[in-house]
């Protein structure tokens, strides 16, 4: 909830005293090690019915406990504990099948898709109840030899960026995102978390985040990639790096409104477009606006250290209880 509070709505992205940072398709592909390139996920929300059929056909899944489960969770979700259970029943099942290679490999299909789904629920698109996950993803995972052909990293961010949109509002008693996202963009912190973020300085921030990682990961130019992101037909979010340059250690600029660079919200059909059209709507990189050394740099320093000193001079009078304006 620390970082919630620090959401903001408008830029997607955490406003902290040092600056703004956010995550990244770049933190997604190192953290996470998910395709970022791809076809984009578009579902739509299931009935029940069609739960249902996906459970039994996908999963191998009992029609009665399917049916158990679809109004257990009033919706088309899958509960994790069923998802073990299923898992369990699959895999023995495989094992026992022995000489049967067909029916071996039905098993064996259901045990990989169960396994699928409940990382892709607990990981990735994590849901506020912490018990379930949506059976939509099965969508995506009827065709084993596929799945990577999908671009599961748009998708996991698109749909972090609106949980936490949904987290930062005051009624909100948790946030539903990936974690290792969350903690893979700051330095580790102490207790309380609120009191280290507000006094976090910018040398406490990994920017540059994976300049050691690229052997294993490989920067992609897509990270670079600014318009919008899209976690099926419902949730469309815009994607700013050009806010954020230094996480990918380029210079920062002084940035634009958001609306300057996504200007509209855009149908599906466009969002895919634009996509796959990404080359062209790319982040602009600036390099050498301040050299290291130069003027300009020290006076933007000079700026950066007197915000910050007058920022914790205010706080510290304020929680002291005396007048800002220094006559208190």
């Amino acid at each position: 909830m620390a970082f919630a509070e620090r959401w903001h709505l408008e830029t997607l992205f955490f406003h902290l005293r040092h600056g703004e940072i956010t995550i990244t398709l770049d933190d997604v592909a190192c953290l996470l090690h998910l395709p970022i390139k791809g076809i984009l996920l578009s579902h739509s929300r299931l009935t029940k019915e069609e739960a249902m059929e996906m459970l039994i056909e996908e999963l191998g899944d009992d029609p009665t406990v399917a049916l158990q489960e679809v109004k257990r969770t009033h919706e088309a979700h899958a509960r994790y504990h069923t998802l073990q259970q299923i898992y369990d029943v699959e895999l023995l099942a495989a094992h026992q099948a022995v000489g049967e290679e067909v029916e071996a490999d039905i098993h064996r299909e259901w045990v990989f898709r169960c396994y699928l789904l409940y990382s892709i629920g607990t990981k990735l698109f994590v849901d506020t109840s912490l018990t379930y996950t949506d059976v939509v993803y099965l969508t995506y995972l009827s065709d084993i030899a596929r799945v990577h052909e999908y671009n599961w990293g748009a998708a996991t961010l698109a749909y972090t960026y609106h949980r936490l949109g949904e987290g930062c509002m005051w009624k909100a008693g948790n946030v539903a995102a990936s974690c290792i996202l969350l903690v893979g963009r700051l330095h580790p912190v102490l207790d309380p978390y609120k009191r280290c973020l507000d006094c976090m300085a910018s040398e406490d921030v990994h920017y540059d985040y994976y300049a050691d990682h690229c052997e294993t990961v490989p920067f992609h130019k897509i990270v670079l990639y600014s318009e919008w992101l899209a976690s099926g037909s419902i949730i469309i979010v815009h994607y700013l790096p050009e806010r954020v340059m230094r996480q990918f250690g380029y210079q920062q600029t002084v940035p634009h409104h958001p609306s300057d660079f996504a200007p509209i919200a855009m149908t599906r059909r466009q969002l895919v477009e634009v996509f796959t059209d990404r080359e062209h709507h790319m982040a602009a990189i600036v390099d050498g606006l301040f050299p290291e050394g130069s003027a300009g740099l020290r006076l933007l320093e000079d700026i950066i250290r007197v915000a910050e000193e007058a920022y914790l001079y205010r706080r510290s009078r304020a929680k002291t209880g005396g007048a800002l304006d220094g006559r208190g």
